[in-house]
């Protein structure tokens, strides 16, 4: 699906996994759809294979409301990258909400973008590791807005003392032996020792000693 300088402005309800929002279209990418959120009044980065639907209003509704946004076209360059990974690399360092699924909505600073995962630092869970294909959608806070009112001196953006992989298997191999608590999108979280890795599938011991296997691919984000 390629740009369309016709959905612009238009009002629309967004359907995910779960959850829906209303917003106005800012832009429509190959990869990535770019909305503003009604409620809130934030850019939302949503990639197309998270969307499960869009209801477009009629196109009267969409233009009144982008006017009310206060954003003019001229701007779409300043808030419109070319497409989802140069939107990662773009908000890298700025406060944003990160949401993976209608349950689980994070805080924090978008810290490293691998090849097919984010590490993402929030004030409550430390680092998280986020596969791209379960990012359901990010959006940056306003400039000048710090997490929870803290200041820099009481959460500052710090390197990363975690030793990276470019994939995030490789990660999870890095990982044996470490604790860690496991999002699994609507499914209860699991937390226990990360174990051994291999062929796609990964192991974890939990606190009563009893081990579990788990697909990779179900594994939606990892809480160190």
């Amino acid at each position: 699906m390629e740009a369309g300088n016709s959905w612009f402005g238009r009002s629309v309800m967004i359907q995910l996994d779960g959850w829906e929002m209303e917003a106005t279209v800012e832009a429509r990418l190959k990869d990535m759809l770019v909305v503003r959120e009604r409620a809130k009044g934030r850019i939302v980065y949503i990639p197309w294979h998270q969307v499960r639907g869009v209801k477009a209003y009629p196109s009267a509704d969409g233009a009144a409301m982008a006017s009310g946004s206060g954003l003019a076209e001229a701007h779409k360059a300043e808030i419109v990258p070319n497409g989802y990974r140069a939107m990662l690399q773009g908000v890298k360092g700025s406060y944003s909400e990160v949401r993976l699924s209608r349950l689980h909505v994070l805080h924090g600073y978008l810290a490293g973008v691998m090849n097919d995962f984010s590490i993402f630092c929030t004030p409550l869970h430390g680092a998280v590791l986020i596969p791209m294909h379960h990012l359901q959608a990010l959006s940056p806070y306003f400039p000048g807005t710090a997490p929870y009112r803290l200041g820099q001196e009481q959460f500052p953006l710090r390197p990363l003392t975690l030793g990276l992989a470019r994939n995030f298997e490789q990660q999870l191999e890095r990982l044996e032996g470490e604790m860690a608590v496991i999002c699994r999108g609507g499914l209860p979280d699991c937390s226990g020792v990360v174990g051994p890795s291999k062929d796609g599938m990964m192991t974890m011991t939990e606190a009563d000693g009893q081990e579990i296997l788990l697909p990779v691919s179900a594994i939606h984000a990892l809480f160190i």
